[in-house]
């Protein structure tokens, strides 16, 4: 893989590790938005979130937690929604930002 895009997908990856540092510029509840431990904990709900669309969102939460081989049941529709709506706006728009600088 070459350097630029190897950095680029690093700088996604560690985007929501930084933004738990600061969870009342990104959370829509700072202190209770992402802070136990869930099957749609914050990274999984942003990869779903830039990797979504191909299909409906019930076959591509199927895929994703069959290619995790997680063991666990696959989420719902709604519960993906409902992770979604947790995080502001600006908590993507600084990611893509972050990760081109």
């Amino acid at each position: 893989m070459n350097t630029s895009l190897h950095a680029y997908l690093e700088a996604m990856r560690q985007f929501p590790f930084l933004a738990k540092r600061s969870p009342q510029q990104y959370f829509r509840r700072p202190g209770k938005d992402f802070t136990r431990t869930r099957i749609l904990h914050l990274e999984r709900v942003v990869w779903l979130n830039i990797t979504l669309l191909k299909c409906t969102l019930r076959v591509e939460l199927d895929q994703f937690f069959d290619w995790l081989d997680a063991r666990q049941f696959s989420p719902t529709k709604s519960a993906l929604v409902q992770a979604r709506q947790k995080l502001l706006p600006k908590f993507f728009k600084d990611m893509f930002m972050f990760s081109v600088s």
